[in-house]
């Protein structure tokens, strides 16, 4: 699930391609109008079948130009050999991410990005730039396999983009817009996970940051999110937040199953790579089981974060629960809590739903530890992997033995 996401935070921005089909004179498409004509591309690339499961836009009021991309771009998001990544795009190209002059509360964007998959387990990135259509990259893999299984692909009576932003707009991105008439803005829609019976619903998340991708800072901004239950016409808003993070670190998608998303991560300077294992460790777990049966593992934060280039929030890894063999566990009930120095549950995780409930935009700290709670399951022997989808830091820590 990880790695299909952090397609979506490498690509984003790739865009300015003009040699595939153009959809016709949209210059700044909704959601709708760009999924339409990208579903329509789908039907006939390699053999069809393509289902959408995320979909994003950006907007910014500068034009941005990326870094050269090469084939090195999609390196290191796959622990296994089996799998098979490719960038669709020339090598060594510069990308674009256009200007954005509308109002960003009309849920219209230059750039569209989708990631779809297909029965075969292959995951696709696909572009829509101002018309033109573009496939980024694929990646496929047997471990794979289990995640599109649960995926359910974006239902076709999902709430337009521009209905999603006027209900930011009306609960505090106007506000907010006062206070940074130039700030970014990213809309990101994902589809719902069908596990054990279990449905959930598509959410679109909208978030206004005061900062624009030609100027990536890790220092923190301004920054508010809105969520929207992507199926109801009215009535629709989930929570709306005022809080700070990275500028080009948006905190999107926390809780609404696919653990975050660096939406702009990559564009706008080299970010630095800093490995995550080099700057944040845990101590051994502590296993205990319940009278109930309810079995929990505690491990506290022996180091945090300390490069002054770097500053990762808990809703910025994405948690994975595995086998010792590296096959994924999915576990119908329990989560993982960041617990402060008075046992007090700050930030949660919840493995049901992949994501971070609201409010998981906290630093990680040395007074903190982290309690993985698995419900019935003796996870013993099994290991806890935090991936980074933080701007600037890559990799993961793995406590291999709960």
């Amino acid at each position: 699930m990880v790695v299909v996401v952090v397609i979506l935070a490498v690509l984003l921005l790739a865009g300015a391609f003009s040699s595939n089909k153009s959809n016709g004179t949209i210059a700044d498409p909704t959601f709708s109008q760009a999924a339409d004509a990208v579903k329509e591309w789908a039907a006939n690339y390699d053999g069809g079948g393509w289902k959408t499961f995320v979909a994003s836009g950006l907007d910014s009021s500068v034009a941005t130009i990326s870094p050269p991309i090469n084939g090195s771009t999609l390196s290191g998001l796959t622990k296994s050999e089996s799998c098979m990544d490719n960038i669709l795009i020339p090598s060594g190209s510069t990308v674009t991410l256009p200007a954005y002059s509308g109002n960003v509360s009309s849920g219209e964007s230059p750039i569209w990005v989708f990631v779809m998959f297909n029965s075969s387990a292959t995951f696709l990135a696909v572009e829509d730039n101002s018309g033109t259509i573009t496939p980024l990259a694929t990646i496929a893999c047997s471990e794979l396999a289990l995640v599109a299984a649960i995926l359910s692909p974006i239902p076709s009576n999902v709430i337009d983009s521009s209905a999603a932003a006027t209900t930011a707009w009306d609960s505090g991105g106007r506000a907010f817009a006062a206070l940074n008439p130039n700030a970014t803005v990213e809309m990101g829609l994902v589809s719902g996970l069908s596990l054990l019976g279990t449905t959930t619903y598509p959410i679109w998340t909208v978030t206004y940051q005061a900062c624009n991708p030609s100027s990536v800072t890790t220092s923190p901004v301004a920054t508010f999110t809105a969520e929207v239950n992507a199926t109801l016409s009215s009535q629709n808003l989930i929570s709306a937040n005022n809080t700070t993070s990275a500028c080009g670190v948006v905190p999107e998608l926390s809780s609404s199953g696919l653990g975050g998303i660096g939406g702009i991560g990559g564009v706008g300077g080299n970010g630095g790579t800093i490995p995550l294992s080099s700057d944040i460790s845990f101590g051994t777990p502590l296993p205990a089981v319940s009278s109930t049966g309810q079995y929990s593992y505690t491990l506290l934060v022996t180091s945090a974060m300390t490069s002054a280039s770097a500053v990762v929030d808990w809703d910025e890894l994405a948690p994975l629960l595995e086998y010792s063999n590296g096959t994924l566990i999915f576990l119908p009930t329990g989560n993982l809590t960041v617990d402060n120095v008075y046992g007090v549950a700050s930030a949660v995780y919840n493995f049901s739903g992949f994501g971070w409930d609201p409010g998981a935009y906290l630093p990680i700290t040395t007074s903190q530890e982290l309690v993985v709670n698995s419900g019935t399951m003796d996870m013993s022997g099994d290991r806890l992997v935090l991936e980074s989808l933080a701007f600037g830091v890559t990799g993961n820590v793995t406590i291999p033995d709960l």
